[in-house]
Order: C-alpha cells, then sequence, then structure tokens
C-alpha cells in the first residue's frame, strides 16, 4: 500500500515536471517586425491596454473605423447609429459591431479581441477577429478571419504568432475544399473548379452558383470560458468547430 502510494507520488510530480516545462517555441518571442511594447498602469496589462494597442496607429479601413469607435468609447461619446462598443475588462474581451445601410443592400462587420493567461506563467495570448456579413450572406473580407499575437510578460512585448487562423496553437478548420483552384480557361472556353487533382467543367450559370456557395469561416471568441467557435457557413448550412483552450494550445472540443 505504501509503495504505491509514493509510486503514485513519483507519477503525478513527473507529470507536473513535464507540464511546467511545456512553453512556446524560441521564435515567438523573437521581435522583428512588429514589436511593440505594451504601456499599461498596475502590475498586468488589461485588454483595454491592448485595444489600445491595436488602434493606436490605424493604417487601414478597418483599423481606422474601429480606432473612431474605440475613441468615442474612451471619451463617453455616443455611437454612430448602428455601431456598438461592448467591453469587458473583468473577462478580457472586447467587440465592435457596426450596421451598415447603403444603396440596395446593408452590411454588418463584427470585431471581437480577447486574451487568456498562459499556464507557463510567462505569456498571455490574445486573439483577434473579423467577420463581414453583406446582403444576406458571410463573405471573405478583405480583413476577415482570425489573428493570434503573444505577449510576454516579462519583456512587455507582443509578437505575431499567426494571421492565417492559429493552426500553429491548433485551430486547424476544413471546409472540404483546401486547395482548390478555379476560374475560366480560355483554351478549353469553359469554367472549371479542381480538386484533389479532379476537374469538373461548368457553365457560366453554374460556376458562379458554385463560388456563391463557397463556404466561408467566421469565428466567434468567447466572452468567459476557454472555448474557441469556428463556424463553416455556405448559404443554407452552418457547422459549428469548437477548439478548448489548455492554457497553452487548442485542441478539438469532443
Amino acid at each position: 500500500m505504501k509503495k504505491s502510494f509514493f509510486l503514485l507520488m513519483a507519477a503525478s510530480l513527473i507529470c507536473s515536471a513535464l507540464f511546467a516545462q511545456k512553453t512556446y517555441p524560441k521564435e515567438w518571442d523573437e521581435y522583428e517586425d512588429w514589436d511593440p511594447r505594451i504601456s499599461f498602469k498596475g502590475t498586468n496589462p488589461t485588454i483595454v491596454d491592448f485595444v489600445n494597442n491595436f488602434l493606436a496607429e490605424p493604417e487601414d479601413e478597418l483599423s481606422g473605423g474601429l480606432s473612431d469607435m474605440w475613441t468615442k468609447y474612451r471619451k463617453g461619446k455616443p455611437q454612430d447609429e448602428g455601431d456598438t462598443v461592448i467591453v469587458d475588462i473583468r473577462n478580457g474581451y472586447v467587440c465592435f459591431k457596426d450596421w451598415t445601410e447603403y444603396d440596395g443592400g446593408k452590411s454588418f462587420s463584427k470585431t471581437e479581441i480577447c486574451y487568456w493567461n498562459c499556464s507557463d506563467g510567462k505569456h498571455k495570448l490574445v486573439a483577434f477577429s473579423n467577420d463581414l456579413w453583406s446582403d444576406g450572406k458571410w463573405v471573405n473580407g478583405q480583413y476577415c478571419g482570425i489573428s493570434f499575437f503573444l505577449y510576454n510578460n516579462a519583456q512587455r512585448r507582443m509578437t505575431v504568432i499567426s494571421n492565417s487562423g492559429g493552426e500553429e496553437l491548433g485551430v486547424v478548420v476544413k471546409t472540404g475544399r483546401e486547395g482548390e483552384i478555379s476560374g475560366y480557361d480560355a483554351t478549353a472556353k469553359t469554367y472549371y473548379a479542381e480538386l484533389d487533382g479532379k476537374r469538373t467543367n461548368m457553365t457560366e450559370e453554374e460556376f458562379f452558383k458554385f463560388i456563391d456557395e463557397s463556404p466561408v469561416v467566421t469565428y466567434s471568441l468567447p466572452r468567459t470560458g476557454k472555448t474557441l467557435k469556428a463556424i463553416i457557413n455556405t448559404p443554407s448550412t452552418h457547422k459549428e468547430v469548437l477548439f478548448q483552450w489548455d492554457g497553452m494550445y487548442f485542441h478539438p472540443a469532443k
């Protein structure tokens, strides 16, 4: 009985040591192209400090619009009609919602930012996602998708891990149309789509219907909890894919 107890304790200590050694690749802490130092008061940054950093120097249409909304929020001014800013400092979450009406239609843009404390005690993982809905369907806009950033607690600096979906962290979403090639073949005078070496020729009407039904992946960052949600959208279906955060990486939720 005593022997079994000591063996169990030894196994537990080994597992604890292995967990404590779990860390990120060294290059994720190297700052080359983008290495902002986060300014904040107190011992740790909040979600407000991270958003301030993202929007300090807006360089494109999305960040410019978000910066305007953020400035109104910080100054206590009302947002433009159709705009909403949600700030949850306690849970490390911010959401921007923007409804825009134009001649013949309307669009909706949702941007979420949140962060998690990493179990290595050295980092915070910051996520930034943007989704765009236009004329009744989700679309792949210029700024759409999810990006991840790693904040180093000791250095107070942040670097980009991924701007392409987060596969490095385990966020792998398969739509079934990866590697697809499509377009118009001027020689054969036909539209086509090719996937896994199999080519399908189409009429112009069939082709544009095919393009219209292309899956669009949107994301929902958690305001609370540790579950990241990806949604594979088509005009007629919406399939959820869930990922659970373990303190360092994401894993498919069962």
